[in-house]
């Protein structure tokens, strides 16, 4: 449960398509002695949550899902393992941290904030088109957590002082809202200033706890390029998917298809994924994992950026970029049955 190329596909399978449910009994059992949840509400919002991570249940996304908040949660949990991290936060920012993480897509639409903004959802109209998804996420997750359903009691954190509840809700909104990708060169660079002055100069104001556990999960977010490379091709297979979808979306509203999005043309996976590890996931991982010493993260980055460079100049090379992508998916489609086997 804590190594990073965890395979959060195959744990979906052990666990029977309830690896969040799972999941975060499991890292919370660590909390429970000092903060005493209430465990049938925790069971209660675990299932839930579970059941509901896409905005329509009936029609389930192919990234933003159950899946992906699970892959993330257990990412961030990962990361604590780095005694620097271990040392510097305590349990109540890393309880903060793993609910956080897995809530920072919760009820995901399918598409990005542009064409929530360009097509007037009602959500961009509600969060004033800015940073819409994660507005609305953070959002839900305590809607959840103080409402419930049908009389069902999701509240777990009840015996939090109302100290500790205001520090779980003020800094979990700040994190969600930290995974806007538009606004990542903000935290990024201002954690890089951090790590320019090293691990022992990092101090223990709440800006300075706040900004960590903010690259921990925007880290967590964009990280299955460093993760073992056939969980990260399945993943890459999902994202596509998703972009196809939205590509759908616009053009049904008669709009111009967003990059990467139109299903007729932009099959060339191979070339997104290396830009996506270049401009996104490198910038955003390269300053943690050097800070940290974790050079497995950058040695499984640099190799599947090789992977996909390779596998683009063999397939312009040999066949249409559309045969590749089909071989692809069928490549993915075979781990995924190797994996169901196990």
């Amino acid at each position: 449960f804590e190594d990073w190329d965890f395979d959060a596909h195959k744990f979906t399978l052990m666990s029977e398509g309830r690896p969040i449910y799972f999941l975060l009994l499991k890292h919370l059992d660590r909390f429970h002695e000092s903060y005493q949840f209430d465990l049938e509400a925790l069971k209660n919002f675990a299932i839930f949550v579970e059941d509901n991570y896409c905005f329509d249940p009936s029609k389930p996304n192919a990234y933003h899902k159950n899946l992906h908040g699970t892959d993330v949660m257990q990412t961030v949990g990962c990361l604590f393992k780095n005694d620097f991290i271990n040392n510097k936060l305590g349990s109540l920012e890393k309880l903060t941290a793993l609910v956080a993480a897995l809530m920072h897509d919760f009820r995901h639409k399918g598409v990005n904030n542009a064409f929530l903004v360009n097509s007037g959802d009602l959500l961009a109209l509600v969060h004033n088109d800015s940073s819409v998804l994660e507005r609305f996420h953070a959002s839900e997750m305590f809607l959840t957590l103080k409402n419930g359903t049908h009389d069902v009691n999701m509240n777990f954190l009840t015996s939090l002082s109302n100290e500790d509840f205001k520090f779980f809700r003020t800094t979990s909104i700040e994190m969600i809202l930290s995974t806007d990708l538009s606004q990542g060169y903000k935290y990024i660079s201002k954690f890089t200033g951090y790590q320019k002055k090293g691990l022992e100069k990092w101090g223990n104001k709440s800006e300075d706890i706040l900004i960590l556990l903010q690259m921990c999960l925007k880290v967590a977010d964009v990280s299955h390029p460093s993760k073992e490379l056939k969980a990260h091709k399945a993943w890459s297979v999902m994202i596509t998917e998703e972009f196809f979808y939205q590509g759908d979306m616009e053009k049904s509203h008669g709009f111009a298809c967003s990059p990467l999005c139109d299903r007729l043309k932009n099959f060339d996976i191979p070339k997104s994924q290396t830009g996506f590890i270049e401009f996104v996931v490198s910038p955003t991982i390269k300053d943690m994992a050097t800070l940290l010493g974790m050079k497995k993260i950058l040695e499984n980055l640099k190799s599947n950026y090789r992977y996909w460079s390779e596998l683009h100049e063999e397939h312009t090379k040999a066949e249409t970029l559309k045969t590749s992508y089909k071989r692809l998916c069928a490549e993915v489609e075979e781990d995924q049955l190797e994996r169901s086997k196990i």
